[in-house]
């Protein structure tokens, strides 16, 4: 193994990280999206569960980690 092979498969190595977390970003950026559609009452929660594939349950959960707090309903407007 030559020190080209060897900076090829850093090379390789970086991109698949960036590729991944690029990845990881865009799915929590459209997460966030959602969770402001559910709080403003423009989105139910059921709509926005089904396009993360999750349940309400887990939407809401999900939801209040990121801090949008308890006072949301599975109607998506404030209780």
């Amino acid at each position: 193994m030559t020190i080209c092979d060897v900076a090829e498969r850093l090379e390789q190595r970086g991109i698949r990280r960036g590729i991944k977390q690029g990845i990881e970003r865009g799915v929590q950026m459209e997460k966030m999206h959602l969770y402001r559609l559910v709080a403003s009452g423009k989105l139910s929660v059921l709509d926005a569960s089904q396009e993360l594939e999750q349940t309400e349950e887990e939407f809401l959960d999900d939801m209040r980690k990121a801090g949008y707090g308890q006072e949301y309903g599975k109607e998506g407007k404030n209780k």
